[in-house]
């Protein structure tokens, strides 16, 4: 069966009525494109011109600023499947550069086909049902028949949806346009100006010596306390130096002195 994870995601839309285009052929069309533009807001303006032109959809869309000059972006439109083509190649001619194209098509002819014979023989099957409910006397059998008959309807029920969905991705195209512009020479020039780079110079140079002086402070406060610490710890070492010299000195004195004879 198809379910609507194996196909490419589409968001609603408001007012169509899902059915696909009529003929023995159904097919699924998506693109891909990345192009270098003069210019991301006015190439993305006239793809939405585009999609207006073709009676198409507004998809989703995302724009950043990187740095002056360095703009990108991305937008999706869908378009009915019979204008899919025409619209890939005027969107194609706003590119400066192509840098990358993908086309997925997909036919899925044959999943309508199961899809289809599923949903008669359930239809078929539902039919036979309600005759039975109209015969049967017993609770029972009614009941037997009900939970049945219930069974059923939700299979239809998911195999339509099924198909309604596979009909949508038939009858309307999807393209995502990933657009980059490159830096102007105004935007160079100005980023990269004499002014600007001294002006950076001096802004570093002037952190730096904040931060030589934060550190000149801070060890003029702490200084003090290391002094102390060190006249401390200083002061423990000779009285221990001095204790055991004295102790050493008096246990020298009292052992005997050896007279060298054998």
């Amino acid at each position: 069966g198809v379910s609507e994870s194996s196909i490419a995601p589409m968001p609603p839309i408001p007012g169509y009525d899902g059915g696909a285009p009529s003929g023995e052929e159904k097919i699924i069309k998506n693109a891909s494109l990345a192009l270098l533009v003069e210019n991301v807001d006015d190439a993305a303006a006239k793809i939405s011109l585009i999609r207006a032109r073709f009676d198409g959809h507004v998809g989703n869309s995302m724009f950043n600023e990187y740095t002056a000059g360095s703009r990108a972006g991305e937008i999706t439109i869908w378009v009915p499947s019979a204008h899919f083509d025409e619209a890939l190649v005027e969107i194609k001619k706003l590119a400066l550069r192509v840098d990358n194209e993908s086309v997925n098509v997909s036919d899925v002819s044959a999943q309508f086909v199961d899809l289809d014979a599923r949903l008669k023989n359930l239809r078929a099957t539902e039919s036979q049902y309600l005759e039975i409910m109209k015969r049967s006397g017993k609770l029972s059998e009614v009941l037997e028949v009900t939970r049945e008959l219930s069974n059923t309807r939700s299979q239809i029920e998911q195999l339509e949806g099924q198909r309604n969905y596979l009909s949508r991705q038939v009858a309307l195209s999807s393209i995502r346009v990933s657009l980059s512009q490159e830096e102007s020479p105004e935007d160079l020039t100005d980023e990269w100006r004499p002014l600007a780079v001294i002006k950076a110079v001096a802004k570093e140079t002037l952190a730096g010596l904040t931060d030589f002086i934060d550190d000149v402070l801070a060890l003029l406060v702490v200084l003090p306390l290391l002094l102390l610490k060190l006249v401390f710890y200083g002061a423990i070492l000779w009285a221990l130096w001095r204790g055991g010299r004295a102790v050493y000195v008096k246990v020298s004195g009292s052992l005997p002195l050896s007279s060298g004879k054998v």
